[in-house]
């Protein structure tokens, strides 16, 4: 099968698991909260209230982008749409990002893909009105420009990555931690595309994100405040474990909603994920660069999540894309060591005759 046929198929089995969750899932926590901030912005873009787009009423301590997009989802539906028809605006937006991600992590692998798209955790979250999925994308996508630039020093792959990763900081900030992997690389190989990868997400997060508009500067300190004391409080009140990214990201602890996912790899796929991507990052190869970056980014982002007080199971989606690379390469390399072994049996009869 060709490779945009798995990635057909991935973006398929995608839609089918998201589509299951999207409406069999009750409403989470923090989906009341989302959707008053798409609503603000829904009402903003029917009024063409430019001097709106700024101001966020509600949870003024995640960016603005994603809650942009929400709100121009629900303003499609109209003065007053009921509260089941607003879920299923924004809850069809992310499930779209969801199913997008698995599209794209099969044009690496076709079995990245897959697991993108049957990932438990990734599934409840990118079928939820949450604020996940579309950043994930985009740190992706930095990824791939990122690689694409090892391959072509043209100044455009560091500009694109750029822009990526400051979008997906426009969108939630936690899915641009992962910049800081590819930050060092440049900083490391290639110092003179710094300043350009800097200008450039900086300047795509200024841009994307409305509620930097007025004042940057006091908005930023604003959000980190709220969320150091957040963190405070979490901690005064014995917050959530240490270990819950590890729990979240496996289902180890407790499982994801099994009356909608009645079966969860999510273990499998981690144990699989991280022994792809420790052999890959070993062995001298061209998915060796790619291998390393991924692993690095698993296990910073991973040691920042222990460490920071403030600990949600859907921090760790932050986790799921090096997993998902991990297992598509750890498959890749059975099947050349498998097809390398069966060469010389396959040519020696052909030899003998």
């Amino acid at each position: 099968m060709s490779r945009w046929r798995w990635v057909l198929a991935s973006m398929l089995v995608a839609a089918v698991v998201r589509m299951g969750a999207a409406t069999g899932l009750a409403m989470d926590a923090d989906e009341p909260i989302y959707l008053k901030a798409a609503t603000h912005h829904a009402n903003a873009w029917r009024a063409g209230d430019l001097g709106s787009f700024g101001s966020q009423p509600h949870n003024p301590e995640h960016p603005a982008l994603i809650k942009q997009l929400h709100g121009v989802g629900l303003s499609l539906l109209g003065p007053a749409p009921n509260l089941i028809s607003k879920l299923m605006v924004v809850r069809g937006i992310e499930a779209g990002g969801g199913v997008l991600l698995a599209g794209l992590l099969a044009t690496v692998h076709p079995v990245a893909g897959m697991v993108a798209a049957v990932h438990t955790l990734h599934a409840k979250y990118t079928a939820q009105g949450y604020l996940e999925a579309w950043p994930m994308v985009l740190m992706f996508l930095a990824l791939m420009a990122w690689r694409r630039s090892r391959e072509d020093p043209a100044r455009r792959w560091i500009v694109l990555c750029g822009l990526a990763m400051g979008a997906a900081a426009a969108g939630k900030l936690i899915h641009a931690m992962p910049g800081v992997i590819l930050v060092a690389y440049l900083a490391a190989c290639r110092p003179r595309m710094l300043p350009t990868l800097v200008a450039a997400g900086l300047g795509s997060m200024l841009l994307l994100d409305t509620g930097l508009w007025t004042d940057p500067l006091g908005q930023m300190g604003g959000r980190w405040a709220h969320h150091a004391a957040y963190a405070g409080a979490l901690q005064q009140a014995a917050g959530a474990p240490w270990w819950l990214p590890l729990a979240a990201l496996s289902g180890l602890v407790s499982r994801w909603h099994p009356e909608v996912f009645p079966v969860s790899l999510d273990l499998l796929w981690m144990v699989l994920g991280l022994l792809g991507l420790g052999l890959a990052a070993w062995r001298p190869g061209p998915r060796q660069p790619l291998a390393r970056v991924a692993l690095a980014w698993w296990v910073v982002c991973l040691m920042v999540l222990m460490i920071w007080p403030t600990r949600w199971a859907q921090h760790a989606l932050i986790l799921v894309v090096p997993l998902c690379l991990g297992v598509g390469l750890l498959v890749e390399a059975g099947l050349s060591r498998a097809s390398s072994r069966s060469g010389p049996s396959d040519s020696a009869p052909r030899a003998s005759g």
